[in-house]
């Protein structure tokens, strides 16, 4: 690829290597404040959906009247989605992108959301939970992994990813409680409809201001 860059620019390597440095870095510094909105959105809405529910099933699965023992094995089986959505979603990064593979994972963990939500049998509950834990975890690969530290450029990445997960993980400190609270004032469907409602605002923040970053200089 060098080569070929060279070939047609007849530029030396050091001298692509700085002119792609330098663009990518415009880039990305030109659209810090944007960036970081995305990067805190994105990836607090993954941490926040993703502890929620993972954290929380076996819970909310007795507060719908499934016994203590079959809720966890029901968690068991769910949680196998954890490693299918993490291999799902480092095959699609770079084939699909970045962010039709975010914007879709978080528009089908919405609709899952609601349709768990209503669920009354088993079958459903085990393969709803199952497919719902794989979209986080393809969000967790993709938006935590890769998404968020390429919206900086090298000078801001550290600073910038740390700011995002950082934030993530203050609000997911008081999760446990709003969890509680609405289990005890509301019901378990409204706490579905807020992951549904979170997923839905991260995908549209990502699709009309997060920049696609597959393949790109940054």
């Amino acid at each position: 690829m060098i080569e070929g860059e060279m070939k047609n620019k007849g530029a030396t390597p050091a001298d692509i290597q700085a002119t792609t440095e330098t663009t990518g870095k415009n880039e990305n510094d030109r659209h810090l404040t944007r960036n970081m909105i995305v990067a805190i959105v994105a990836v607090t809405a993954v941490i926040v959906c993703q502890y929620t529910f993972t954290s929380w099933v076996p819970t909310l699965l007795v507060q719908r009247g499934i016994e203590v023992d079959s809720s966890l094995g029901f968690s068991t089986v769910m949680m196998l989605g954890a490693p299918v959505g993490a291999f799902i979603g480092t095959t699609l990064v770079d084939k699909v992108g970045r962010k039709p593979t975010i914007i879709s994972a978080f528009v089908l963990a919405a609709v899952l959301g609601i349709a768990y939500a209503y669920q009354t049998s088993s079958i459903g509950v085990m393969v709803i939970g199952f497919t719902l834990t794989a979209c986080f975890y393809v969000l967790m690969a993709v938006v935590v992994a890769v998404y968020t530290s390429e919206l900086f450029s090298t000078t801001y990445r550290f600073r910038g990813a740390g700011i995002a997960n950082g934030i993530s993980k203050l609000v997911t400190i008081g999760m446990p409680y709003a969890v509680a609270r609405m289990l005890t004032t509301v019901g378990s469907t409204t706490i579905f409809f807020t992951i549904a409602g979170m997923a839905i605002v991260a995908a549209t923040v990502v699709m009309i201001w997060g920049p696609e970053t597959n393949q790109r200089v940054i």
